[in-house]
């Protein structure tokens, strides 16, 4: 079967539409870039470049199939970065998947502003939740009441993911699974916000920390000084 001829039966058919739901559920790297045969993924991004095509299936490069791996075998993951590696796209995604596939999954992110967050909530998580094929989406959800500002809720399955100003207070106050901090390097109160999340991480959480090049805590660890 070619991967058209696949597509179309997929269209129709609610028991692949099953077959496929519980794979992506199981393994993040086929929901991102599927395997080739069958599809390329049910998961797009945005190219501002691209005035054609904007619209694009989540790249496969080794190096982020390689932070998948991390990402699922570390409680506790820093990751430098440089602009277009598509870190924040990653991140945002795993965090996504383990929200939308997990039941009782509390996921924040976090970034210097309120509002920094909410573009990863609904620019990033949300627009690839949205573009996602409907048959993937947990029982109950609409993208219209559900995907807010600074919040992606599933209430059936009370799994949410919700954006947060810096500060270690905004995570203590909280029981998180999982906290996403993007550009910790330009966060003042970052030492404080890590400090914080760290019953999370002892408790079998996730913290993820990623940031471009800046002097301060974040660099230090980085640099293991």
């Amino acid at each position: 079967m070619t991967k058209l001829e696949f597509l179309k039966t997929l269209k129709v058919s609610q028991d692949l539409q099953g077959i496929e739901k519980a794979r992506c559920a199981r393994n993040p790297k086929y929901w991102l870039w599927g395997d080739g045969l069958r599809h390329d993924g049910y998961i797009f991004t945005v190219d501002p470049h691209d005035k054609a095509r904007p619209f694009k299936h989540f790249p496969k490069k080794p190096y982020l199939e390689y932070l998948v791996d991390l990402w699922l075998s570390s409680p506790l993951l820093l990751v430098p970065k440089s602009r277009q590696i598509m870190a924040s796209w990653l991140f945002s995604a795993l965090f996504l998947w383990d929200a939308q596939f997990g039941i009782g999954r509390y996921n924040y992110f976090q970034s210097k502003k309120e509002e920094d967050s909410d573009y990863l909530v609904r620019d990033r998580a949300g627009f690839m939740l949205e573009h996602q094929p409907p048959f993937l989406w947990p029982q109950g959800f609409d993208p219209r009441k559900h995907i807010s500002y600074c919040r992606i809720q599933f209430p059936r399955q009370k799994s949410f993911i919700v954006g947060i100003p810096e500060g270690g207070d905004q995570i203590r106050s909280r029981v998180p699974s999982g906290v996403y901090s993007d550009e910790c390097g330009f966060q003042p109160q970052f030492q404080e916000a890590l400090s914080a999340a760290k019953p999370c991480i002892d408790g079998g959480g996730r913290f993820v920390g990623t940031s471009s090049a800046n002097p301060g805590y974040f660099q230090e660890l980085i640099d293991d000084k």
